[in-house]
C-alpha cells in the first residue's frame, strides 16, 4: 500500500513500476502526516497491507501550516503507532522529503529544519 501526499496520488506508473508486487494507491492530494493517520482506519487499515509505503512530510514543513521538523516527526510516530496498533506485522517504510520544483524556493529552508 502507498499513500501519502498528491507525490503518491497522481503516481500514475505506481502499478507497473512495483512490478510484479501488487500495489494500491491510497494517496490523496496536499495531505499531511496527522491527516494520514487520521483516515488510516478508512484507506490503510481495512486493506490489511503487509507493508505501507508513506511518502508526505512536504505539506506538513510548508505554508501555510510551516510545522517544525519535530513536529512532522511527532506525526510520523503516532502514524507508526496506529499502524502497528491494528496491523502489528505490517512493515511502514517512509519515502524521505524530495525538492519539488512547485516549492523550490522553500527548499533551503527546508534543509535548514530538517538539520
Amino acid at each position: 500500500m502507498f499513500t501519502g501526499s498528491s507525490s503518491v496520488r497522481f503516481w500514475d506508473t505506481l502499478a507497473d513500476d512495483m512490478k510484479p508486487l501488487d500495489v494500491i494507491n491510497r494517496g490523496f492530494g496536499g495531505s499531511q502526516i496527522a491527516q494520514v493517520h487520521e483516515y488510516a482506519s478508512r484507506i490503510i487499515i481495512p486493506y490489511r497491507p503487509c507493508a505501507v509505503v508513506l511518502y508526505t512530510g512536504d505539506n506538513d514543513l510548508s505554508w501555510p501550516w510551516s510545522k517544525t521538523p519535530e513536529q512532522v516527526s511527532g506525526d510520523f510516530n503516532k502514524f507508526v503507532e496506529i499502524i502497528h496498533a491494528n496491523l502489528s506485522e505490517t512493515w511502514i517504510y517512509y519515502v524521505s522529503i524530495k525538492p519539488s520544483i512547485s516549492r523550490w524556493g522553500n527548499w533551503e529552508r527546508f534543509r535548514e529544519r530538517m538539520r
